[in-house]
C-alpha cells in the first residue's frame, strides 16, 4: 500500500503503541491507518473501527463483531495473507494492526 495521505480528523495521534502517521483507505465500517511503532520505528496498517454511535446497542454490537474479526485474523497463517501484529480499543475507537503491504490499492 502506498501513498497515506494527512491523518484524518478526529482520530488519535496514537493507538496503543503506534503513532498514526497517515490515511490508507475507507471501507464500508472502518478504516485503513498507516501507524508507525514508537519504539522501534517499523510501520503497519491499522484498520480502525469509530464506536461513536449514539446508540448502545448498536455500539455493542460492532464492538462484538470486530472483537470476532480479530480473533479470527490472530488465527490465520499463510504467506499470501498480511501477519496480525496487536488489537486494543483506545478512546471508543477499536483497532487491529497488521503488516503493512507494499503495493497499490484495486481501483488500479
Amino acid at each position: 500500500m502506498s501513498g497515506a495521505t494527512d491523518r484524518p480528523a478526529g482520530l488519535p495521534r496514537r493507538l496503543g503503541p503506534y503513532v498514526i502517521e497517515g490515511y490508507i483507505g475507507q471501507g464500508a465500517a472502518s478504516s485503513m491507518l498507516r501507524g508507525r511503532l514508537a519504539q522501534g520505528g517499523a510501520s503497519f496498517a491499522i484498520k480502525v473501527l469509530r464506536l461513536a454511535a449514539s446508540d448502545h446497542d448498536q455500539v455493542e454490537e460492532l464492538r462484538q463483531r470486530f472483537a470476532r474479526e480479530s480473533l479470527a485474523v490472530q488465527r490465520l497463517s499463510h504467506r499470501g495473507i498480511v501477519r496480525f501484529v496487536g488489537a486494543g480499543e483506545d478512546d471508543g475507537v477499536a483497532w487491529v494492526a497488521m503488516e503493512l503491504a507494499s503495493g497499490h490499492d484495486l481501483a488500479r
